[in-house]
């Protein structure tokens, strides 16, 4: 939904042209149904024709509508601008829940040893009222609330550009929701139960962070997952490149215009969805795990480094490749692993120890 309202307001602000519209319309809804067909349908289909693939072609579009936003000059759409510094803080904070929203600007969660929190805000302040300072309008359109159980920040104003660095107790929270329109989520050694990211335009990061389910999704960006530990795992975007390593129990890595790093980092039990229309996918698992594999393609290869590996089924038709195979059947760490894309290969390997 979100997608959507951003086509239709770049198309109201004369951005994009209403075919473009149409097409990144498309696009969206293709990323919602790209589960990739059964084999019954797949044998019909007559071989794929020389030239770029409709997922190619919308990846393409959905980059050149980007990068025009982008390198949009803010001044030539809101006048000049006046900068901004503001501090928003409180002291001894007991607040298990966080929610951030943020139109046009950046976010930088990062936890400290103090028990206050801490919002360090730059910020580009445009279409100033006459008779009001840069600073008025920034405050009175920016919402800031603390109280026992949350902790509340919203700048949804389009017309002002904040950066905002947030520190807040290092402790494990309940949820934490970040939210971005045109800016990147950077998040650092966070701990929760629950956390959802969002941007429609804008890279994603998370680094060192623990949590039981982590959710976290861009219409356009790329998504970076380091050194993470949890039990669930969900990232998407439409176009960019996804690159996870850690340790997560069952792992969900989708993108339609780029591809996919995945590395598990110990023996767990488990499962691995790893899907893309136009991109390479690499994985990277412990050589002890029980692993079962389901590799598939249509242009590229299907590789592994498992030397006794037990291949179970392996096709390699005009339209389709698969690769099915299993290995140390006589171990207990059981882990499935499922790696999809249209035009790129599939490498799985031992990950070094060390």
């Amino acid at each position: 939904m979100e997608e959507q309202k951003m086509i239709l307001t770049m198309l109201n602000e004369g951005k994009i042209s209403a075919e473009e519209a149409e097409k990144l319309l498309k696009a969206i809804h293709q990323k919602k149904t790209f589960a990739l067909p059964s084999t019954s349908l797949i044998k019909k289909e007559k071989p794929p024709k020389k030239g770029p693939t409709v997922g190619q072609r919308a990846g393409r579009l959905i980059g050149r509508v980007v990068n025009r936003i982008k390198t949009a000059d803010f001044d030539l759409n809101f006048g000049e601008s006046e900068p901004v510094h503001y501090v928003f803080d409180d002291e001894n904070v007991l607040f298990e829940n966080i929610e951030i929203d943020i139109s046009n600007g950046a976010v930088k969660l990062i936890p400290w040893q103090e028990h206050d929190v801490k919002i360090e805000c730059d910020a580009d302040v445009y279409k100033i009222p006459e008779g009001t300072t840069a600073k008025t309008k920034f405050r009175n359109e920016t919402f800031y609330d603390c109280d026992a159980s949350h902790l509340r920040f919203y700048s949804k104003n389009k017309h002002q550009k904040v950066h905002a660095t947030i520190y807040i107790p290092q402790k494990n929270y309940q949820q934490i929701k970040v939210t971005t329109f045109n800016g990147a989520i950077t998040l650092e050694n966070i701990s929760c139960d629950e956390l959802h990211m969002k941007a429609t335009i804008g890279a994603l990061a998370l680094y060192q962070c623990r949590g039981h389910k982590l959710h976290v999704e861009t219409a356009s960006g790329g998504i970076t997952l380091e050194e993470i530990v949890g039990h669930e795992v969900i990232a998407e975007t439409m176009n960019g490149l996804v690159r996870m390593k850690g340790d997560v129990r069952h792992t969900r890595l989708e993108t339609i215009h780029g591809s996919i790093q995945f590395r598990l980092e110990t023996l767990e039990s488990g499962y691995a969805s790893l899907k893309t229309v136009t991109g390479k996918i690499e994985a990277e698992l412990p050589s002890a795990l029980r692993l079962h594999a389901d590799l598939k393609t249509v242009v590229g290869s299907l590789v592994h480094d498992f030397p006794l590996a037990k291949i179970l089924e392996e096709k390699k038709e005009v339209t389709r490749k698969t690769l099915k195979f299993s290995t140390n059947q006589e171990n207990d760490w059981e882990y499935e692993l499922e790696a999809e894309t249209k035009t790129g290969s599939v490498i799985v390997k031992k990950a070094q120890e060390g």
